[in-house]
């Protein structure tokens, strides 16, 4: 029966079958990682950023850090199904295309199934991803902010750069689906839409956990530059009696608070991301350059 299926289809229709299986194996064991390192990473900022909480009353986003409600899970997942399935109907979408549904093989079948499952965990690794973005965001804004001490922004900074990875990871896994694009009618376009959404999602994982603490920062740094307004008016009324040095002082304490980076994203964190950036290409030509070497070792 395999001799009769390889003389009927030919070899490289296996060969392309297996490599888009071992791909899919790849991202169906990837997200589910990525899950458990995400609630991990979402824990250990809570516990860095112990340090900076104001004492009192315990935020409630923080005791809910890790955990999500079951039901808004199983929609998420469901939308990520029908996300990933619609996503092949317009890479594939062609003439004759529903007709040739029944005819299709038990490895196109196989494929399929796959699909699913991965669609179903990247849809429950987005909502947890923007769940828990937004909560780090509400923490941020109630954290203690001294702006001569950027302490505060390096757990939430680091979260944010750690799943912006993980997001740009789980595409990078996907990516050497793509490197034939004219194995589908449309998959060059799906190509171009899927990468604008890993940006899109990468930045937002980026940005958003930071956003609560650059609101806090932006408050505080408005706040203590209205009050060295303040003490350099004040200063100046009595000048010149005496009052020199504290207007000198203030004037240097301004220009020091206006220096403060109101987004808590350094120059590193900013050039990290951008090579993260670059993972994709890399998976995606070695995707390529592997199928070509394979190309000329079987010929």
């Amino acid at each position: 029966i395999l001799l009769d299926r390889f003389s009927q289809f030919g070899v490289a229709t296996y060969r392309e079958d297996l490599r888009v299986a071992i791909v899919l194996c790849l991202a169906a064991a990837y997200l589910p990682a990525a899950w458990l390192y995400s609630v991990g990473s979402a824990q250990r900022t809570v516990r860095e950023l112990r340090p900076w909480l104001p004492p009192g009353e315990a935020d409630p986003d923080l005791a809910r850090v890790g955990r999500y409600d079951r039901v808004a899970l199983r929609v998420s997942g469901a939308g990520g199904v029908a996300m990933l399935l619609s996503a092949l109907l317009i890479a594939e979408w062609g003439p004759g295309i529903l007709g040739g549904i029944p005819l299709m093989s038990p490895e196109a079948w196989f494929h399929r199934g796959l699909l699913v499952l991965i669609g179903w965990n990247a849809g429950r690794a987005i909502h947890g991803t923007w769940i828990e973005s937004r909560r780090f965001s509400r923490i941020g804004r109630g954290l203690t902010i001294d702006l001569l001490d950027p302490g505060a922004a390096g757990p939430l900074g680091r979260y944010g750069l750690r799943q912006a990875l993980v997001t740009i990871g789980a595409f990078s896994v996907m990516a050497p689906l793509f490197y034939d694009v004219d194995a589908a009618p449309n998959l060059l376009w799906l190509l171009i839409l899927s990468s604008l959404a890993m940006l899109v999602l990468a930045l937002v994982a980026l940005f958003l956990p930071v956003r609560g603490l650059h609101e806090a920062i932006v408050r505080e740094k408005t706040g203590q530059l209205e009050r060295a307004n303040r003490e350099i008016r004040n200063a100046l009324d009595g000048w010149p009696q005496g009052r020199g040095s504290a207007l000198a002082g203030w004037i240097a304490y301004r220009d020091l608070v206006e220096s403060v980076r109101e987004w808590p994203i350094d120059a590193p964190t900013a050039r990290r991301f951008a090579l993260y950036l670059a993972i994709p290409v890399g998976s995606w030509l070695g995707g390529a350059l592997v199928e070509r070497m394979l190309d000329l070792l079987l010929d």
